[in-house]
């Protein structure tokens, strides 16, 4: 499954994760949206490897909490997930 990582152009801590590589699965109340880091696609093979993959698979996309306490989450989250010719910076 590919995911791809977006975040809204007004508020960029505002960050969303897809599997629509367009974006337009997202609520149009929080964008509109922008590919976030090198646009390329984040890769996961087993939606359930990951709480974000199966959110992603489940559902279409995934908004975390934009708050300070859930930062940590979103950047393990991005991380751990394996991208198309390397790992988000």
């Amino acid at each position: 499954m590919r995911i791809y990582l977006y975040e809204a152009v007004r508020d960029p801590q505002i960050k969303a994760f897809t599997n629509d590589a367009t974006g337009g699965n997202l609520p149009d109340e929080q964008g509109p949206w922008r590919r976030s880091g090198s646009g390329s696609a984040l890769v996961t093979g087993d939606p359930s490897g990951g709480a974000v993959a199966a959110i992603v698979e489940r559902d279409g996309y995934w908004i975390p909490s934009p708050t300070p306490a859930a930062q940590p989450m979103i950047k393990r989250a991005t991380l751990s997930l394996p991208r198309l010719g390397g790992w988000l910076q």
